[in-house]
Protein backbone atom coordinates (compact mmCIF):
# COMPACT_ATOMS: atom_id res chain seq x y z
CA UNK A 1 0.00 0.00 0.00
CA UNK A 2 1.44 3.34 -0.99
CA UNK A 3 2.02 6.16 1.49
CA UNK A 4 -0.61 8.39 -0.08
CA UNK A 5 -3.18 5.57 0.14
CA UNK A 6 -2.43 5.11 3.84
CA UNK A 7 -2.90 8.82 4.51
CA UNK A 8 -6.03 8.85 2.40
CA UNK A 9 -7.46 5.98 4.44
CA UNK A 10 -6.57 7.71 7.70
CA UNK A 11 -8.19 10.94 6.59
CA UNK A 12 -11.38 9.18 5.51
CA UNK A 13 -11.74 6.90 8.52
CA UNK A 14 -10.07 9.03 11.19
CA UNK A 15 -7.68 6.20 12.12
CA UNK A 16 -4.93 8.41 13.37
CA UNK A 17 -3.17 8.47 16.71
CA UNK A 18 -4.84 11.84 17.21
CA UNK A 19 -7.93 13.14 15.48
CA UNK A 20 -7.13 15.80 12.92
CA UNK A 21 -9.05 19.03 13.00
CA UNK A 22 -10.80 20.51 10.01
CA UNK A 23 -8.05 23.10 9.56
CA UNK A 24 -5.38 20.38 9.44
CA UNK A 25 -7.29 18.43 6.83
CA UNK A 26 -7.76 21.54 4.73
CA UNK A 27 -3.98 22.01 4.66
CA UNK A 28 -3.63 18.77 2.70
CA UNK A 29 -4.48 19.43 -0.91
CA UNK A 30 -5.82 16.68 -3.12
CA UNK A 31 -3.91 16.52 -6.42
CA UNK A 32 -5.50 13.44 -7.89
CA UNK A 33 -7.41 10.39 -6.78
CA UNK A 34 -4.54 8.97 -4.66
CA UNK A 35 -1.99 11.74 -4.91
CA UNK A 36 -1.54 14.28 -2.15
CA UNK A 37 0.82 17.18 -1.85
CA UNK A 38 3.66 15.40 -0.03
CA UNK A 39 5.16 18.68 1.18
CA UNK A 40 1.93 19.43 3.05
CA UNK A 41 1.88 15.93 4.53
CA UNK A 42 5.46 16.25 5.75
CA UNK A 43 4.84 19.69 7.25
CA UNK A 44 1.71 18.41 8.99
CA UNK A 45 3.63 15.48 10.47
CA UNK A 46 6.43 17.82 11.61
CA UNK A 47 3.93 20.00 13.46
CA UNK A 48 2.40 16.91 15.09
CA UNK A 49 5.82 15.73 16.28
CA UNK A 50 7.20 19.14 17.32
CA UNK A 51 6.64 18.57 21.04
CA UNK A 52 8.33 15.17 20.85
CA UNK A 53 11.39 16.67 19.14
CA UNK A 54 11.53 19.43 21.76
CA UNK A 55 11.51 16.83 24.55
CA UNK A 56 14.17 14.78 22.76
CA UNK A 57 16.40 17.88 22.56
CA UNK A 58 15.98 18.52 26.30
CA UNK A 59 16.80 14.87 27.08
CA UNK A 60 19.88 15.02 24.86
CA UNK A 61 21.12 18.13 26.66
CA UNK A 62 20.65 16.37 30.00
CA UNK A 63 22.43 13.22 28.78
CA UNK A 64 25.46 15.10 27.47
CA UNK A 65 25.56 17.21 30.66
CA UNK A 66 25.21 20.67 29.18
CA UNK A 67 26.07 23.45 31.61
CA UNK A 68 23.28 24.23 34.07
CA UNK A 69 22.48 27.88 34.84
CA UNK A 70 19.92 29.11 37.34
CA UNK A 71 17.49 31.57 35.76
CA UNK A 72 14.91 33.92 37.19
CA UNK A 73 11.25 34.05 36.19
CA UNK A 74 12.10 36.27 33.19
CA UNK A 75 14.61 33.78 31.82
CA UNK A 76 17.74 35.80 32.69
CA UNK A 77 20.69 34.17 34.42
CA UNK A 78 20.97 35.02 38.10
CA UNK A 79 24.34 36.64 38.93
CA UNK A 80 26.62 35.71 41.86
CA UNK A 81 25.45 32.09 42.09
CA UNK A 82 27.52 28.95 41.72
CA UNK A 83 25.91 26.70 39.11
CA UNK A 84 26.51 22.97 39.47
CA UNK A 85 25.87 20.41 36.76
CA UNK A 86 25.17 17.02 38.33
CA UNK A 87 25.74 13.72 36.55
CA UNK A 88 22.50 12.07 37.75
CA UNK A 89 20.72 12.19 34.36
CA UNK A 90 23.75 10.63 32.64
CA UNK A 91 24.05 7.86 35.25
CA UNK A 92 20.33 7.07 35.08
CA UNK A 93 20.34 6.98 31.26
CA UNK A 94 23.41 4.72 31.24
CA UNK A 95 21.69 2.32 33.68
CA UNK A 96 18.58 2.20 31.48
CA UNK A 97 20.66 1.62 28.35
CA UNK A 98 22.63 -1.15 30.10
CA UNK A 99 19.40 -2.81 31.26
CA UNK A 100 17.98 -2.74 27.74
CA UNK A 101 21.20 -4.13 26.22
CA UNK A 102 21.43 -6.88 28.84
CA UNK A 103 18.01 -8.26 27.98
CA UNK A 104 18.21 -11.44 25.96
CA UNK A 105 15.33 -12.72 23.91
CA UNK A 106 14.44 -16.36 24.06
CA UNK A 107 14.87 -18.33 20.85
CA UNK A 108 11.74 -19.74 19.29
Amino acid sequence: MRLCQIYSKRLRTGNSHRERTQSQESKIRLLGRWQYDLYSLVKLKETELATLYKRMTIDEEMYYLSKYAIRDKNGKEVPDIINVTLNRPKVYADEVIAAINARHSRPL
